[in-house]
């Protein structure tokens, strides 16, 4: 029994001795054995490490990582978790990191540790295969409330990040373990909100990772990716993954598939969101380093216009050639469109050429495009890229205004990334675009020729636009378009004679009336912050209008459009006439001052024109697009009384004398008519008028009782001093009704005397200068007065 006590007491003395050798020594183990065999992949010259507390169970301390004095990384508290018998195997239950903080920058675009460089490219030697063979098997790693700073040359980005990740071993040897498994849970906050968890199969063959994440905001994204702080829209990211490795980490193959919901698009210029609320936006990539297909789906543009996009496609990689189909599909288009793209590249000096084909397709049901064909080639040097985009495209029709732009190509040479300064600027070469013809409603109507060349921030352009009809006309126009979305430019249209003869069968023109003419323009325009705006001057010269017998010569005028796209010109624009000849009516000279208030409406300002060797004026009047008459007054002032009745229609007049008063008509497609216009002989002033056509007086005139008063008034009309007069018009049905009072005696004694109280003819005497008062009615037509024929008619309903 004593034995046994003494056996006992052994044992726990040795028990006791080993533990305390044990805890004496461990220490020195992990400073000898574990911790460096952990530290010793780190890429870092300085290396602090601190051990505050060790049990047989865990070890407790501090770690900073510099580099050349630089803080890469600091860990407050880190745990290892253990077991004796584990430890002696090079195992470990848990390391724990908590609130560990880790400094990276971004150096030439690319995420280093802060105070180490870029790692540079390998010179031609492959590098060794990836070993999984580890010295340590560690089962569980676990990052608490940790923090990555990381710096780019405009701002510091923060990330708060915790992750536990599991790890899977089999011994190799007793110093060796093989990684078989991983799966790792990381969420992070701070500048970006992000979940993912990942799982690892490891084997001597190669590596499979799925993985799956979730970031809320899609914006978020941009803050951490260099030059893409603004440019990423906002939506929710949701992504699942597989890919696969060798055992020389070479890509294998992969899988992804992505969804984006709630999709709103960049304020800065945003072009994409989702086809609809309901619907996220999909995108699945799969292949290898030889092939790979695609598809897209849910997502629409926005500018333009809307456009419902969508993608399946497939690409294939092989001799440093590659071809791929896409399909767009779009409810805007009448098929599918299918788009054939095929190229080869030469990594050595980066050079690539692509060409994309397409069968013609239609859009919205009205406009046809193609067939098209694009060829390109591109080469990248110095982290530029240099193009030279061509192409074709057969014909673009627009069914609804029997529009069809005709044999299009084009050759432009492109430099990227657009924005940067150019490869010396005054040696690039000039693109040009051509449509051999625009034709309109089954005429030829013009061609147009554009000269394009890339500048810093855009591309400038001049365009020749030149008449294929009858008349010869060019627009040239010059100016820039800014990435940005801006664009200035200038235009000009140079003098131009016009002929309504030699006009197209589809610019309609009134009946009988034909227009000659000089015209000129300049226009200049802008579209800034999506506002367009701009100025138009339109110049008219020796405009000559003939409408049936009626004749508009010496028309000239010139009207600015300062507020363009609105159709309104500045007030008081000014427009002169040499002459209008229209039947018997003459009038001269000419001013109209106007205002253009929309493209439907015209506000007349005044009108004054010379008439029988006075003035007539008209007030302020409306002219609308949809009239179907015109009523307007005509303010008379010192007509020639003689001139006058010439031009409407009383024959052989002579004399002196003016008329004032005012002419209300009214132009319809009936005609012209007059509603109780007059003019009368200025009071207190007289005049001389000599009717000769005494036939035409007698049939104005009523019945009068005796023959020999009737010879005294004809006679007396011969040569009549009158002391007022008037002249009323009124129209009835097609005629003209003129009624002339006139009052007064002839101006010298006439071959007449008195019997039995009447007027008689004698020779003897005097003579007579009996005053007299006449009304005589004249009933003219006005067809055959101013000569319109249908021409008025024709004119108005071309209005």
């Amino acid at each position: 029994m004593k034995r046994k006590i003494r056996i006992l007491k052994s044992f726990f003395l040795i028990f006791f001795i080993v533990t305390l050798l044990f805890l004496i020594f461990l220490p020195f183990l992990c400073d000898t054995y574990l911790l460096p065999r952990l530290l010793e992949p780190l890429p870092f010259n300085q290396k602090e490490l601190s051990i505050s507390r060790v049990s047989p169970w865990k070890i407790r301390g501090t770690l900073r990582l510099m580099q050349d004095d630089v803080l890469v990384a600091s860990i407050p508290r880190f745990e290892i978790h253990y077991s004796p018998s584990s430890l002696l195997k090079g195992q470990l239950d848990t390391i724990l990191l908590d609130s560990p903080t880790v400094n990276l920058s971004y150096i030439d675009k690319t995420l280093v540790s802060t105070g180490l460089p870029p790692k540079t490219s390998s010179t031609g030697k492959q590098s060794d295969p990836f070993s999984l063979a580890l010295p340590i098997a560690v089962e569980t790693i676990i990052i608490r409330n940790g923090h990555i700073a990381l710096q780019t040359e405009a701002t510091t980005i923060d990330l708060a990040i915790d992750a536990k990740i599991h790890l899977g071993f089999w011994p190799r040897t007793e110093q060796s373990y093989q990684l078989t498994s991983m799966t790792a849970h990381i969420s992070t906050g701070g500048d970006l909100e992000l979940y993912s968890q990942t799982t690892g199969t490891f084997t001597p063959q190669g590596m499979l990772f799925n993985t799956e994440v979730n970031v809320p905001n899609l914006h978020d994204l941009g803050k951490v990716i260099p030059g893409k702080q603004k440019a990423l829209p906002t939506g929710a990211l949701t992504m699942k993954g597989q890919v696969t490795l060798d055992a020389k980490m070479r890509l294998t193959g992969y899988q992804l598939t992505a969804a984006i919901d709630s999709l709103t698009p960049s304020p800065k210029g945003g072009l994409f969101t989702q086809t609809s609320a309901e619907r996220a936006i999909q995108i699945r990539l799969e292949g290898d380093t030889k092939s790979l297909t695609y598809s897209l789906s849910g997502l629409s543009s926005q500018q333009p216009y809307r456009l419902d996009l969508g993608a399946t496609g497939a690409v294939q990689l092989s001799d440093n050639n590659y071809s791929t189909t896409l399909i767009v599909h779009s409810s805007r288009l009448d098929q599918p469109l299918t788009v054939a793209l095929n190229g080869s590249f030469d990594l050595g000096d980066l050079l690539a050429d692509l060409q994309l084909t397409s069968d013609a397709f239609t859009i919205d049901k009205r406009f046809s495009v193609g067939p098209l064909k694009i060829n390109g080639i591109c080469s990248y040097k110095k982290e530029k890229i240099t193009a030279k985009i061509t192409g074709s495209i057969a014909t673009i029709k627009d069914a609804v205004q029997d529009l069809t732009l005709a044999d299009i190509s084009w050759d432009m040479p492109i430099q990227l990334p657009l924005g940067q300064p150019l490869n010396q600027p005054q040696k690039q070469k000039k693109g040009w675009l051509k449509i051999q013809s625009i034709r309109y409603k089954g005429v030829d109507t013009a061609t147009v020729g554009v000269g394009l060349q890339q500048i810093s921030n855009g591309i400038s352009f001049t365009t020749n636009l030149r008449s294929q009809l009858e008349i010869e006309a060019e627009l040239q126009c010059t100016g820039s378009a800014y990435l940005n979305g801006d664009a200035t430019g200038s235009c000009t249209l140079a003098d131009t004679s016009i002929d309504t003869q030699r006009l197209p069968s589809y610019i309609n023109t009134p009946e009988d009336t034909t227009f000659t003419g000089n015209v000129s323009a300049e226009a200049t325009f802008e579209f800034i912050d999506k506002k367009p705006s701009g100025r138009l001057t339109l110049r008219l010269a020796n405009g000559e209008l003939t409408s049936d017998k009626t004749t508009i010569t010496g028309i000239a005028t010139q009207i600015s459009f300062p507020d363009l796209p609105h159709i309104r010109s500045a007030p008081g624009q000014l427009a002169s006439i040499d002459l209008i000849e229209s039947g018997r009516v003459k009038l001269h000279n000419g001013h109209i001052f106007f205002r253009i208030e929309n493209e439907q409406q015209l506000f007349l300002e005044k009108a004054r024109f010379s008439w029988c060797g006075g003035k007539i004026e008209t007030g302020s009047l409306t002219l609308g697009a949809n009239m179907n008459k015109l009523e307007a007054t005509l303010y008379c002032d010192r007509l020639n009384f003689s001139e006058l009745l010439k031009q409407f229609g009383v024959e052989d007049t002579e004399g002196q004398g003016s008329l004032n008063g005012r002419l209300p008509i009214k132009i319809s497609e009936r005609g012209i008519h007059f509603d109780d216009g007059f003019l009368f002989s200025t009071p207190g002033t007289s005049g001389i008028v000599r009717f000769n056509n005494t036939q035409q007086l007698r049939q104005g005139m009523p019945a009068i009782g005796q023959t020999a008063t009737l010879d005294y008034s004809m006679k007396a009309l011969n040569n009549f001093a009158y002391n007022w007069t008037k002249l009323s018009f009124t129209s009835e049905q097609d005629d003209l009704l003129l009624t002339i009072e006139i009052d007064g005696k002839p101006a010298e004694p006439l071959p007449f005397g008195y019997k039995d109280g009447q007027i008689v003819a004698t020779d003897k005497g005097p003579g007579l200068q009996h005053p007299i008062r006449l009304d005589m009615n004249f009933r003219l037509p006005l067809q055959n007065l101013f000569r319109y024929g249908k021409s008025l008619q024709s004119l108005m309903e071309k209005m």
